[in-house]
């Protein structure tokens, strides 16, 4: 497979004993010879066993004591391991599976405050439609320096996608994705390292434009007059980060997490899903008034009365849903006319929107 490689983040961390040395029982040991002894484990230094027997400490060859005794001490380091390991992650993209086209499908992100129906990018109203289809993956390097040689372990890993649906002139809003896997690292002799890859991703980028229809006042007697106008909206999925959790005999032995935006304060999962985790990310205006959403009041900007939230009587309605849009948009505009910093551009988007306000207060009343 022709696979191009693009690091986009290399992380390397040292892991060390989650299952700290402890100090094991007292109990009788009997060697080869059939002489018995008390005492209690303190370390294994490779073949050897350091004991405590009668308040002395004593260092000795594992093979001189019993067949049963030598599992117990094999059994006893195990459980008690330093394991140390090392991980290097690199983002891989295969560029054999890069598509692109006008494909009108839509990512996992749906619009804030879409009424019931709209699916992004796949309306009537919708125009220039591009998407850009690639694959994915994580390619890890294991390094052990847990200073002995370790035998197989079992991976488990949580990959962090970050989705993101931009606006023009009203923000972005996130959520993420998170997709679970599994991988085995062979026996791996100390200092010597070993390679393991997740699972190849979709990644997917979209592009369109939305028509909406905003009010202008005529300075006749509060009527207004509609103008149409496109709306720039974006969908991008991309490769957050990667979380390794490494088990021996289904015993938790190392945690490692890489760096990232949404992984830094994810939770672990057991099962691959879709976070429905919307969040303001930035605004036009640099004040971060909040992604637009018709289940709550929504203040575009601190200069322009809130608009409320849409009554459940009235939710589904495509009058009320588009006139609700229309006050947004209509916010978005003020913005734009907010950082001109001309007063008569602000007084005319002002008005705009007071308008726009009106008329959706109006269709929304008892």
């Amino acid at each position: 497979m022709n696979t191009s490689i693009v690091v986009t983040s290399v992380f390397a961390a040292c892991m060390g004993l989650l299952a700290g040395s402890a100090r094991a029982e007292v109990r009788s040991f009997t060697d080869n010879n059939g002489r018995t002894i008390v005492g209690e484990i303190l370390a294994i230094h490779g073949a050897r066993v350091e004991m405590e027997v009668s308040e002395k400490k004593f260092i000795f060859p594992i093979a001189n004591l019993s067949v049963e005794d030598q599992a117990y001490v094999k059994k006893w380091a195990t459980l008690n391991k330093a394991y140390k390991l090392e991980f290097r992650t690199e983002a891989v993209e295969d560029p054999a599976q890069r598509q692109a086209g006008n494909d009108p499908s839509p990512l996992n992100i749906t619009l804030p405050n879409g009424p019931p129906g709209i699916i992004a990018g796949r309306n009537a109203s919708d125009r220039d439609v591009k998407a850009m289809t690639t694959a994915w993956r994580y390619n890890v390097i294991v390094q052990n320096s847990s200073g002995e040689d370790l035998g197989e372990l079992s991976v488990k890993y949580n990959v962090f996608i970050r989705n993101t649906l931009a606006i023009r002139a009203e923000g972005k809003a996130e959520s993420h994705s998170v997709v679970v896997g599994a991988a085995k690292v062979p026996a791996l002799e100390n200092t010597r390292r070993a390679q393991f890859a997740t699972d190849w991703l979709e990644m997917r980028e979209r592009d369109w434009e939305t028509e909406k229809v905003k009010m202008i006042p005529t300075g006749q007697s509060g009527r207004v007059s509609t103008e149409k106008y496109w709306v720039d909206y974006s969908e991008s999925t991309q490769l957050d980060g990667l979380w390794i959790k490494v088990f021996v005999d289904d015993r938790e032995v190392a945690d490692w997490k890489s760096e990232g935006k949404v992984i830094k304060g994810a939770a672990w999962s057991d099962e691959s899903k879709m976070v429905q985790m919307p969040r303001s990310v930035s605004a036009a205006n640099g004040k971060t008034p909040g992604m637009a959403t018709n289940r709550e009041d929504y203040l575009p900007h601190e200069d322009l009365q809130a608009i409320p939230k849409t009554p459940e009587q009235f939710k589904g309605k495509d009058n009320v849903a588009e006139l609700w849009h229309n006050a947004v948009g209509a916010g978005g505009k003020y913005r734009d006319a907010d950082r001109t910093r001309k007063s008569s551009e602000r007084n005319k988007a002002k008005a705009a929107y007071d308008a726009a306000l009106a008329e959706y207060k109006a269709a929304i009343s008892p």
